[in-house]
């Protein structure tokens, strides 16, 4: 028989909230930190596109700026974040364009990715991947 097993249950399910919480805290700061990122790529003719990037955790969607027909769709699963936008020419902005801005969605990946492993490591205690 185990002495305290009582007691280990409940901490443990104590921590788990904990981190529960915290992933949640820091899925939000990866949406915000991220939607900067892509907006300050995004290149400018109406403002539309730009303004139209929002994210979406556990079932809810941030997009300050956005019009409702434009706002990247609920994503339902927890545990991750979408960085996105539902304007119909974005993908043609991103493949097509002519102008210099051909790849501004890929290259704000890739700067927020690094910003991303900090954020859970120093939200997370280290977990990174």
């Amino acid at each position: 028989m185990l002495l305290g097993v009582n007691q280990l249950n409940r901490n443990i399910q104590r921590a788990l909230k904990v981190v529960s919480r915290d992933e949640k805290e820091a899925l939000k700061e990866v949406g915000e930190r991220g939607v900067g990122i892509f907006k300050g790529n995004t290149t400018v003719v109406s403002g539309r596109l730009r303004n139209s990037w929002g994210y979406t955790t556990n079932s809810k969607v941030v997009a300050t700026q956005a019009r409702r027909e434009d706002t990247v769709r609920t994503n339902r699963e927890k545990d991750s974040v979408v960085i996105g936008t539902n304007v119909v020419y974005a993908p043609s902005v991103e493949y097509k364009s002519k102008t210099g801005s051909a790849g501004f969605a890929l290259r704000s990946y890739r700067q927020l990715v690094p910003i991303a492993k900090e954020i859970f490591k120093r939200v997370m205690g280290g977990v990174t991947d």
